[in-house]
């Protein structure tokens, strides 16, 4: 499974839903956080380790 974040959003409820879902069916997960190119350094890392 892969869940796409988008960093100027941020986790939204429908994504919080996916994440509850995966871990129900015991499915694999993969996170990718799109536009994470557009942060400035100081936002970037904070976005990366949450």
């Amino acid at each position: 499974m892969l869940l796409v974040i988008d960093v100027n959003k941020g986790i939204q409820t429908q994504t919080a839903e996916c994440l509850v879902i995966a871990e129900l069916l015991n499915k694999n997960l993969l996170i990718v956080l799109n536009k994470i190119d557009l942060l400035s350094d100081e936002k970037r890392v904070p976005m990366i380790e949450k």
